[in-house]
């Protein structure tokens, strides 16, 4: 069996008795050397095998633990803090699985614990907060969307529970659409749809608003059913998503202004200019010129929704056009 311990915030003493015990009687101890104390280690017993896993890859630190396990020896495997709070042991438990190694879990005394107690400080109070957010800085992890801190500063809870178990987050996408529409260009948006007008100087100024609202994964996930949780659809990929729109941009952009503005101005020897200018196959400005026109269709049907919308009745009532 392998052994993931929590080694605690830095304190050898503040290590669990658990987790020494099993640190001091382990055969082979694999540790993350560039966060964990080393006198956590200095009780270990003589002969014991230890390895620093700061230098060494994942497929070594399992060939190791395998290694150890194939020998019938005690393996331990020493996480800084505890290991489930922004810990990386999950890839080798799932490693584990596939190999048929059993492993347990060792608690340990995460940082954001041991800083409250030397600070001698509460982070629940009775009529004050009962609730909790561990997050971090963006460093070499970037933050996921919607997790940033300027994305945490409001929370309601009914909202959250909501994108959990995905039935998505409308309330707070209608907000921010309703944050990042100036009333001016709204106006102007709608009386170009009424009208029919919409070109893509519209479809650009659209993406820049989704951009604003940060992006399109994070709209995805107030999305119902696209959101995350039990509604979430597994073969969205948002990378691959985020680059198409960049590609779709770039075309747009290699549009002279009265293309935009016209699109029937788009003959083939005009796509072609187009595409070369973008970067693309003259198949990738097809295809947008395609799903534009088929778009605009549907703008058709717009106004009548719209003017339901203002009544009160429509799917628009709330949003900010």
């Amino acid at each position: 069996m392998v052994s993931f311990i929590g080694a605690g915030p830095g304190d050898p003493e503040l290590l669990t008795i658990k987790g020494k015990k099993l640190i001091d009687s382990a055969d082979v101890i694999i540790y993350a050397g560039s966060l964990v104390n080393p006198q956590v280690l200095a009780d270990a017993k003589e002969g014991a095998q230890i390895y620093n896993s700061a230098t060494m890859t994942l497929e070594e630190v399992l060939a190791v633990m395998k290694d150890g396990e194939d020998k019938g020896l005690k393996v331990v495997r020493v996480h800084t803090g505890d290991p489930a709070i922004f810990g990386a042991h999950r890839e080798q438990m799932d490693a584990l699985d596939r190999m048929g190694i059993t492993y347990e879990v060792i608690p340990g005394v995460s940082s954001f614990l041991a800083t409250a107690a030397a600070l001698k400080k509460e982070y629940t109070l009775p009529g004050v907060s009962q609730t909790v957010i561990l997050t971090r800085m963006e460093g070499r992890t970037p933050m996921p969307e919607g997790e940033k801190l300027a994305d945490l500063e409001q929370f309601y809870p009914d909202r959250m529970a909501s994108r959990i178990l995905g039935m998505g987050d409308v309330l707070t996408l209608i907000e921010k659409a309703q944050e990042d529409f100036d009333e001016e260009r709204a106006k102007k948006i709608e009386q170009k749809m009424r009208k029919n007008e919409f070109d893509f100087e519209m479809y650009l100024e659209s993406m820049s608003q989704m951009k604003k609202m940060g992006g399109l994964s994070s709209i995805l996930g107030m999305m119902p059913g696209l959101g995350m949780g039990a509604g979430k659809m597994p073969d969205i990929d948002e990378a691959a998503a985020e680059k198409s729109l960049s590609r779709t941009e770039a075309i747009i952009y290699s549009m002279t202004p009265e293309e935009r503005q016209n699109p029937s101005l788009l003959n083939p020897s005009r796509k072609r200019r187009i595409a070369v200018g973008a970067g693309v196959d003259i198949a990738e400005v097809n295809r947008l010129v395609k799903q534009f026109e088929q778009m605009k269709k549907m703008m058709k049907q717009m106004p009548g929704m719209m003017k339901k919308g203002r009544r009160g009745g429509g799917m628009f009532g709330k949003l900010p056009f």
